[in-house]
């Protein structure tokens, strides 16, 4: 029973999402004053800390990952409210904190749902089938463009909450296939979809992660490299002779970053953030910047937190990595271990090349990894 709620909030939260704000521009439900999944965030608190609570006193230990996850949340909330309650403007104390309660919420579904060993998952199958389907149908000149779709663009999220909610829930799809070829025809679909949807991070970053997913997944390592130079040398000559023409997108710009504006803008803030650390490495420089105007990549946590702050969250991501790789290199690992190194290993190249680091990636990966169960080295 406890699994089959824990699917079900995952569903509504995820894939949920996406299918919520296709009704609201299609009018099929009406708009609720809040962000949808700001509610399922919520909902997904009050279903799974009690029983995460539980659990852990039944057990009578807590995980080192899960411990050290919310003792880095815990400090983090900390300095939020020392400086929240200095300022008379709580707009950032309140982003911060909503923040650290997103993340507990998204970690705490993730953990029970990846735990999931009895294959419950129809619902949350369908539901990202669902989702595809809708990324595909209700796009506009190549773009899966909710806002212009509908009246009311305010009630409308950008496209980077689709694209986590999209990911999350791919990723959960990719525990339960083990089977390759089939894995072959989620990856397509989902980069598809990321592609329409142009978040250009997750696009790049699903494309890191499958591609080393396979890699780790095949015995023989030099069959992955052959074909993803094949299939890399193919896209490449039917793109440049337009033989396959694709449709114009924030992702195409990626090839010519120099004259991008969101990049250019993204490399002035973060030369600005790093300035002000330098100003006070050690203690950081908690909000000093315009509206929206924060470091773009990790060293955002040494901005917000101050240098300890910053080497306990490096230690926090690069820990279950680096056991992750040790045991790809010492035995032969399951295929939920490798998800999950791939997972965390993906989380850790966006947070060094231009996310926060209170992005939603990092809980998901980090409960992935929590319920990886290293085998025991054979001895022979």
């Amino acid at each position: 029973m406890v699994i089959r709620i824990s699917n079900i909030v995952f569903s509504l939260t995820f894939p949920g999402t996406i299918l919520y704000y296709v009704a609201i521009s299609q009018h099929i439900f009406p708009p609720i004053n809040s962000g949808f999944f700001g509610i399922m965030c919520t909902l997904s608190l009050l279903t799974m800390l009690p029983l995460y609570i539980i659990n852990a006193f039944s057990a009578g230990k807590i995980q080192p990952i899960d411990f050290a996850f919310f003792l880095f949340l815990g400090a983090f909330a900390l300095i939020v409210v020392w400086h929240g309650a200095q300022t008379p403007d709580k707009s950032l104390m309140t982003w911060h904190l909503v923040s650290i309660a997103q993340s507990i919420a998204v970690f705490l579904l993730c953990k029970k749902t990846f735990s999931d060993t009895e294959n419950n998952s129809w619902i949350i199958t369908l539901s990202w089938i669902a989702a595809s389907a809708c990324i595909l149908i209700f796009s506009k000149d190549g773009r899966f463009a909710l806002r212009e779709m509908s009246g009311d663009v305010g009630i409308i999220p950008s496209y980077q909450t689709f694209a986590l909610c999209y990911m999350v829930t791919t990723t959960f799809i990719i525990t339960k296939v083990k089977l390759r070829s089939l894995r072959y025809i989620v990856h397509i679909i989902a980069l598809t979809c990321l592609y329409i949807n142009s978040a250009r991070s997750e696009f790049a970053g699903y494309l890191f992660f499958a591609a080393l997913l396979e890699f780790l997944s095949y015995k023989n390592k030099s069959t992955p490299i052959i074909l993803a130079f094949i299939i890399f040398s193919f896209a490449i000559v039917a793109i440049t002779t337009e033989a396959v023409k694709l449709p114009e997108s924030r992702i195409t710009a990626l090839a010519d970053l120099q004259n991008d504006n969101s990049s250019n803008e993204r490399d002035r803030m973060s030369k600005e953030g790093i300035e002000k650390i330098f100003e006070s490495p050690i203690t950081g420089a908690y909000g000093q910047y315009e509206e929206g105007g924060y470091i773009h990549n990790i060293m955002s946590v040494w901005q917000e937190t101050g240098i300890f702050g910053a080497l306990f969250f490096i230690l926090l991501i690069t820990t279950p990595a680096l056991r992750g790789i040790t045991e790809i290199l010492s035995r032969k690992p399951d295929h939920l271990s490798i998800v999950g190194l791939s997972l965390i290993l993906t989380t850790i190249l966006l947070l060094v090349a231009g996310k926060y680091f209170t992005y939603l990636l990092v809980p998901t990966a980090l409960a992935l990894c929590s319920v990886t169960k290293p085998k025991p080295a054979q001895h022979g």
